[in-house]
């Protein structure tokens, strides 16, 4: 991002009093839950990096949990570089004042979310969202305990008067962080999801390039296999030719009796293998070949299908969507079938490129929603008293949850529960960053905070999809 609109940013920006009451981090932004409701994001994405504040409530892993209650006191920026600072004051439970800097480095391609306490004068390093040693970075290291060293990039500022409206691509900003919120939405949002794809593109292009290499091998296996009856020949014309061999020998001429005619054949032999160990040689593969032809046709078998699987997955990447079932941390190809099985079995209804909604029928399933498919910005739903299934909203593009959801949903529960025949079923919803599985825990087992309840009347899924359908069609003739 432009230094101008950084530094623009954080001029017009009023800190005192903004109070934290959580920190959330995410693959690339890291936020800031502020106590008047507003999130204070840093986008930390490979395109270019910035920080605004939002409306919406963002899902994300907690962390930092030592700057909750801290109040941020000053927001600065370098004259030098792209380098945010902010200062946050947190009081102990001794009513003692701990003082915290931290230094958002906004340079693409690298950014960094760096936490600092002072100590001596000097800034140390106490966690950073990408900790690197010399190794990654000859010039520097960020790693906790050492002191902090700002980058030296030879960077000059230029510095660009900026008055209001704002226009920019069409739309008119009255204020820097409307256009940086703007920017993050329209444009690297999209970016970023791009990139997903063209990961997800590049890792199962290399997949089906193993898979094919494999394939190549077993079809090898086989068609060395199919040559088991070759190699008894070879073998039975050696057991009553050894008086005529001697070690060094590269082959042997002699007649063969299993074939009509007694034509001649030729046996190569390894000269540097007495004449036993080169008819136990013959044996050997005359043996691995018969035993092993039913189990190569097999395994080439499941190799095809495997090519097949993941022909079908770079068809639907190459057009812009990625399978839920997906996930670049899965090494084992073997799991995808498995996986996509689960995943096509699921009770599901997407009600737009955004939701989606995904029903557990049975304790295995919702293990499998629950723990597996969500993403922390998901939500879940769950009568509290009855047993039933697990209800999953999926939040596909990060929204702030709309109310008429939350009913939808809770009456899903409510219905795909033991209590399906009552009313003012109690359910309780929370986004799937405050659920979790205990070790060793029964399928279907989770544990939750941080929920809300609602009295649920319970609705079938039909019933939701026509709710929704009509909704669809009124906005559309509207």
């Amino acid at each position: 991002m432009q230094y101008s609109y950084l530094k623009t940013w954080t001029e017009e920006q009023e800190p005192r009093g903004w109070v934290i009451s959580s920190c959330t981090k995410f693959e690339r932004e890291t936020g800031f839950q502020l106590g008047d409701g507003r999130v204070l994001r840093f986008i930390l994405s490979s395109n270019d990096s910035f920080l605004f504040t939002d409306e919406l409530q963002s899902g994300g892993i907690p962390c930092w949990q030592f700057l909750d209650h801290g109040i941020i006191r000053k927001i600065d920026i370098s004259d030098a570089d792209r380098i945010i600072t902010l200062e946050i004051w947190v009081k102990d439970i001794y009513q003692s004042e701990k003082s915290y800097t931290i230094i958002f480095e906004a340079m693409s391609p690298k950014p960094n979310l760096i936490v600092c306490r002072k100590e001596h004068n000097e800034l140390v390093v106490l966690d950073a969202f990408h900790k690197y040693t010399l190794s990654d970075n000859p010039r520097r290291q960020i790693l906790p305990g050492l002191v902090y060293e700002a980058p030296d990039t030879g960077f000059v500022p230029k510095v660009l008067d900026i008055s209001y409206p704002l226009e920019y691509g069409g739309l008119s900003f009255e204020s820097m962080n409307d256009f940086l919120k703007s920017q993050y939405q329209t444009r690297l949002n999209i970016q970023d999801r791009d990139l997903d794809l063209n990961r997800h593109i590049s890792h199962w292009q290399k997949e089906l390039k193993k898979q094919k290499q494999k394939l190549n091998k077993q079809q090898s296996e086989l068609d060395n296999a199919q040559n088991c009856e070759q190699w008894k020949v070879f073998a039975e014309t050696l057991k009553f030719s050894m008086h005529q061999i001697t070690k060094g020998d590269t082959c042997l001429e002699a007649i063969n009796y299993f074939e009509s005619g007694t034509p001649p054949i030729m046996i190569p032999l390894l000269p540097d293998k007495s004449p036993h160990q080169n008819l136990m040689y013959y044996l050997k593969k005359y043996r691995k070949a018969r035993n092993g032809l039913e189990i190569i046709n097999t395994n080439l078998e499941k190799t095809r299908q495997t090519i097949l699987e993941l022909e079908t997955i770079l068809q639907e990447l190459h057009s812009g969507r990625i399978p839920a079932y997906l996930d670049l941390n899965r090494q084992q190809v073997s799991e995808l079938k498995q996986t996509e099985t689960k995943y096509q079995r699921i009770l599901k209804f997407k009600i737009d490129e955004d939701w989606e909604i995904l029903i557990g029928r049975k304790a295995t399933e919702n293990d499998f929603i629950t723990t597996q498919i969500a993403k922390p910005m998901d939500w879940w739903f769950h009568t509290r008293i009855y047993h039933g299934s697990h209800i999953l909203l999926r939040n596909l593009h990060k929204h702030a949850l709309p109310e008429e959801f939350v009913s939808l949903c809770c009456n899903l529960a409510a219905w795909y529960s033991k209590a399906k025949f009552s009313s003012n079923v109690p359910v309780d919803y929370t986004q799937i960053r405050y659920v979790r599985k205990p070790r060793k825990a029964a399928p279907g087992f989770v544990t939750y905070t941080n929920h809300k309840s609602y009295y649920a009347s319970p609705m079938d899924l039909r019933e939701v999809r026509e709710i929704l359908t009509r909704k669809h069609d009124h906005e559309k003739k509207d």
